[in-house]
């Protein structure tokens, strides 16, 4: 029969191996697959994974209650950034068999650059990428709309930076008015990526029309942040036919969604205040614009004032010009008619004179005094032709000094 050995036998041994192999803690590379906390105790599961997304190896860990509290006073908000789930973590380990529980690795200390290193590794290959397929400033290239004011926002209800954002809004100095429309969406964890891009969907394919979009939420940690380090919530940031404002509460690094947005804020009071200066430079133009046309209309008005002045001037000294030039004309037009009447009378005179010497010189006075005489019928009617002397016509005979009267008789001849 052959040697056999007992599982206590077996545990033993491996344990003994073990312990002769791993005498110190060694520093291990990983994915965390699951994350529970049990009083004060933090269980975890290790993964690794090959290129093809197939997993290698596991094995589970465990952070007893005082390590975890120390690390969590040594790396303060990181330490539970740094926990979660699918994250790429660096742990310092000590290797512990037990022959009825089996291998258990017990963290001691772990490394939070290095799960900052590969989140920035992970995060230029997304912005590659979006280089490669042409979004990196897509929204950047939106036409933006001269006012902002229905403001689509996605964020956690629950987020710090939430009611600062709509108490920045709605109590601005100038008493601009915005129509906000929340959109929730988780801010932080494995929730945030799909969660987001559902949002921007909602957003872009729903009946309502926005000016703007605006990702907010509270401050946080580089690790916390490293959910909008995805390619999805860039390339759907990328395509939104509206600008998309980020304000995700960090100062120095920039996620993928704020490189790809429209606008990156720091905070999401200074979003607020990006819209409301957005809006006040449009009101400005118009203030400009309303004081040029003002400017102009006044100019306008001075030079046709000016010119109706001109124009009523005309009006009133154009007829007095033509009625003292009429007056003059009529006076020298009087002056040449009363010289023409003038000479016209005085020749009309002269000649009236001539006629009267004319017709003095052949009056009936002269002639007789010269041996004529004048012959008058009954009627009055003088005798000028021997037709008109008929037999026994009485007749009057009117001489230089006096008249005779005598009956024609018919002559003999």
């Amino acid at each position: 029969m052959k040697d056999s050995h007992t599982l206590f036998e077996l545990n033993e041994y491996i344990k003994r191996v073990v312990a002769l192999n791993f005498p110190e803690p060694i520093w291990i590379t990983c994915e965390l697959s699951q994350v529970k906390y049990s009083r004060g105790h933090v269980y975890l599961d290790l993964v690794e994974q090959d290129e093809l997304g197939d997993v290698i190896a596991q094995s589970s860990a465990v952070i007893w209650g005082k390590t975890a509290a120390f690390l969590r006073i040594k790396l303060k908000e990181l330490f539970d950034a740094v926990l979660q789930e699918g994250s790429q973590i660096s742990i310092k380990v000590r290797v512990e068999f037990s022959e009825r529980y089996g291998l258990k690795l017990i963290v001691e200390d772990l490394d939070p650059s290095y799960t900052i290193g590969k989140l920035e590794l992970e995060r230029r290959k997304i912005l590659e990428r979006l280089i490669k397929d042409g979004l990196i400033d897509l929204n950047q290239r939106v036409q933006t709309p001269k006012v902002y004011q229905r403001i689509a926002i996605i964020s956690s209800e629950t987020a710090a930076g939430l009611a600062d954002f709509r108490r920045q809004l709605n109590d601005n100095a100038f008493g601009y008015a915005f129509e906000l429309d929340l959109y929730h969406a988780a801010m932080q964890g494995q929730n945030t990526a799909p969660e987001i891009c559902s949002a921007l969907d909602k957003i872009k394919h729903g009946s309502k029309r926005y000016n703007v979009v605006a990702i907010i939420r509270g401050g946080g940690s580089k690790l916390d942040l490293a959910s909008f380090d995805d390619y999805n919530i860039g390339a759907k940031i990328a395509k939104m036919p509206v600008p998309v404002l980020t304000g995700i509460g960090h100062e120095i690094d920039q996620t993928v969604a704020d490189v790809v947005a429209f606008k990156r804020c720091i905070t999401p009071t200074a979003v607020a205040e990006y819209i409301i200066q957005h809006n006040f430079q449009f009101e400005s133009e118009l203030a400009n614009l309303f004081l040029h046309v003002k400017d102009i209309s006044q100019r306008l008005i001075k030079d046709y004032s000016n010119a109706l002045k001109l124009l009523i001037q005309d009006i009133i000294w154009a007829p007095k010009q033509r009625i003292q030039n009429a007056q003059r004309n009529l006076d020298l037009n009087f002056q040449k008619t009363h010289a023409a009447s003038s000479n016209y009378l005085l020749r009309k005179n002269s000649q009236l004179n001539e006629a009267k010497l004319t017709i003095a010189a052949f009056s009936p006075d002269r002639i007789l005094k010269r041996g004529f005489a004048l012959i008058q019928n009954n009627d009055g009617k003088y005798l000028t032709s021997v037709d008109e002397a008929k037999e026994n016509l009485l007749v009057k005979i009117k001489f230089k000094d006096g008249e005779l009267k005598a009956t024609l008789q018919k002559s003999s001849i």
